[in-house]
């Protein structure tokens, strides 16, 4: 059966086609929920703990490369050097190594229990055009994950929160943290600054301006 997904009014967003049947499964709670729960959690702390890597890295890289390899005493001055036989890629930040190879086991080893199968299904100007057998729909799910981060556009799936809440949606915004404008407001309603302009209008109203 097609699972039904709910599509926001007005225009689509980019990654609206992997995000929002995202939403709609994380929202249902299936079986493997939590599986998907930490996979997304995984990679929001290993997006946190990265800083991108600068122009002057890359060239400084890049001349390594065209000439020598480099010696143990660059490696320990420059880290990023290990990386010189792999495509540039962003620098843990600072005291952030542990969490960047942790997150990234943790992401390898829920990917490892995911049956993927690639499969050719045609060639276009001499290169291969491929797909992926995902097996399940919790593959599906995953495969929709994958595609979002390699994008970029991960950061669109957000748990709203407001605390009784807490539903998982495809945010348009990076400032934006609630589903709904209704849960924005309910959360405004229960803060401190709303709270002392509601007791000071109150005020207003029963005793005037004095």
């Amino acid at each position: 059966m097609r699972r039904k997904v709910t599509k926001p009014k007005g225009r689509e967003f980019y990654g609206d086609f992997f995000a929002l049947p995202l939403v709609n499964y994380l929202n249902e709670k299936s079986p493997d929920y939590g599986k998907l729960v930490s996979l997304i959690h995984s990679a929001e702390k290993l997006r946190s703990a990265l800083r991108p890597i600068t122009p002057r890295e890359i060239r400084r890289l890049n001349a390594l490369t065209h000439t020598q390899l480099p010696s143990v005493a660059q490696i320990r001055e420059m880290p990023e050097l290990r990386l010189i036989d792999l495509p540039v890629r962003d620098i843990p930040k600072s005291g952030q190594e542990k969490v960047v190879l942790h997150e990234t086991y943790r992401i390898n080893s829920i990917l490892r229990e995911i049956p993927f199968s690639p499969s050719l299904w045609g060639v276009y100007r001499g290169r291969w055009q491929m797909e992926w057998s995902l097996g399940s729909e919790i593959g599906g799910m995953v495969f929709s994950v994958i595609r979002l981060a390699v994008d970029g556009a991960l950061w669109r799936l957000r748990e709203c929160e407001r605390p009784d809440c807490r539903k998982w949606f495809a945010a348009r915004k990076t400032i934006q943290r609630h589903c709904t404008t209704a849960c924005r407001q309910a959360v405004y309603e229960k803060t401190e600054a709303r709270k002392k302009q509601k007791r000071e209008a109150a005020h207003k109203l029963y005793h005037g301006d004095d």
